[in-house]
């Protein structure tokens, strides 16, 4: 393993992406959609999404390949008149390649993506982690928070 750098996505990176992206999902669960499809249907929304100021995206990289990525999509508050930041971030799409899983690229990548939020006075990160992945976010800051859903479709 070279030394792991960390730098934006661009859009030049969808296809790739989109390609580790079904990697991530399939590793879940059986795929109900071929690769091919998949990455022809995912490669446009993820270069569409990175050239919007909502969304950005962090690649992993161990020399020149790309191992891993994190999305953040920077969500308006409605405007109000406290000091109250105006904006939340969904970490989304988090992955790093099963090989260097556990060898710090993750802590990397949430670093970056941590440290994009502050800059732009963000007021919370939220996330849905997996079980495997909750240590890792402890370890780097995110703590336990009443968070209420109503889940709209069955995950069967």
């Amino acid at each position: 393993m070279n030394e792991i750098r960390i730098r934006p996505a661009a859009a030049g990176d969808a296809r790739l992406l989109a390609t580790l992206r079904y990697r991530f999902r399939a590793e879940k669960g059986k795929a109900v959609e071929g690769e091919n499809d998949f990455v022809a249907r995912t490669t446009p929304w993820i270069a569409e999404r990175l050239a919007r100021e909502d969304w950005r995206a962090w690649v992993a990289l161990d020399g020149e390949a790309i191992v891993g990525h994190v999305f953040i999509h920077f969500i308006d508050k409605v405007p109000n008149p406290v000091p109250e930041a105006e904006t939340l971030a969904y970490l989304t799409n988090f992955y790093v390649a099963p090989s260097l899983r556990n060898r710090g690229a993750g802590a990397l990548l949430l670093k970056a993506a941590v440290s994009a939020c502050e800059d732009m006075e963000v007021e919370t990160v939220f996330l849905r982690p997996t079980a495997d992945s909750v240590p890792l976010y402890r370890r780097n800051g995110f703590v336990d928070a009443a968070l209420l859903e109503h889940p709209l479709e069955s995950h069967d």
